[in-house]
């Protein structure tokens, strides 16, 4: 399964991690051909295969599991990881990004043959290059989950990368989280970009993904699932808030980062007597 063409990541302009650790661990041998063949038939028996493409701290989380709330479809979690990946690839013996991925999409796969994923602009270009977006054809569903306050998202990532506690779910560390506006800057600058490569992947790729905003889906969910449910393909998908494990995180801490930043940035422009 190849691509007509291989993207190198922009040219080192998204580095990813993942990528990297991965061609690490299972090497740049070929791929065999029933790895090949493992994922092309995991691939024929999916119905629709959607891909959550996200950035840090936009809640990704929160649409993945409303998304997963009334049992139709499983939840999409972060199993193109390189950690999750390479874990189930020693433990079933997977030589292969391909041979990973074909054994993904049948635990991914829901009984009407749903599956999903959550990629990153890197995980999101190793699908591509592997040949899986291609095979998937009509049957691709991409939703591009954004987040309006970029200055919001990136305090959230800022505060969770100093006490490690990356959803509710888990314990901070303790972390005094410190004030640091080139830090924040310069993550501001890295979701726009990384959400800017999303928007170029989609246009080079001929697709029209369904874009969704994080403010306005936290605000209304249940109408917000009906509405991805019909891009989906499954127009009774319903949201159940009794489902829902993640909380939301924010604090009085990001207020005060936020406004310190606001305040150190702000130009000294007045209103115009008239």
């Amino acid at each position: 399964m190849k691509p007509s063409c291989l993207i190198s990541n922009f040219g080192e302009h998204y580095p990813d991690v993942h990528a990297k650790a991965l061609l690490s661990h299972f090497g740049s041998a070929k791929v065999s051909r029933q790895d090949n063949a493992a994922l092309a038939k995991a691939l024929e028996l999916v119905e629709v295969f959607y891909v959550i493409c996200f950035t840090n701290r936009c809640g990704s989380h929160f649409l993945a599991q409303a998304l997963a709330s009334d049992g139709q479809i499983k939840c999409a979690g972060e199993v193109l990881n390189a950690d999750v990946v390479i874990h189930h690839a020693k433990e079933r013996g997977l030589a292969s990004h391909a041979g990973y991925l074909a054994w993904m999409v049948n635990q991914m796969r829901s009984k009407e043959g749903y599956a999903g994923v959550k990629a990153s602009v890197g995980q999101l270009i190793s699908l591509y290059n592997v040949g899986l977006l291609s095979a998937l054809g009509p049957r691709l569903r991409l939703i591009h989950l954004l987040r309006d306050d970029l200055l919001g998202q990136a305090i959230s990532l800022h505060i969770a990368a100093q006490t490690a506690q990356w959803t509710s779910l888990q314990t901070s560390n303790g972390a005094r989280v410190r004030y640091d506006a080139e830090t924040l800057l310069g993550l501001v600058a890295s979701l726009s970009s990384q959400n800017s490569a999303f928007q170029a992947l989609f246009q080079l790729w001929g697709v029209e993904p369904l874009t969704v905003h994080y403010e306005g889906f936290a605000a209304d969910p249940a109408r917000k699932i009906k509405r991805i449910g019909r891009y989906l393909g499954l127009p009774d998908l319903q949201f159940i808030p009794e489902q829902i494990t993640y909380a939301r995180q924010a604090t009085a801490k990001n207020d005060t980062l936020k406004n310190q930043l606001l305040t150190d940035l702000a130009l000294p422009i007045h209103p115009r007597k008239r």
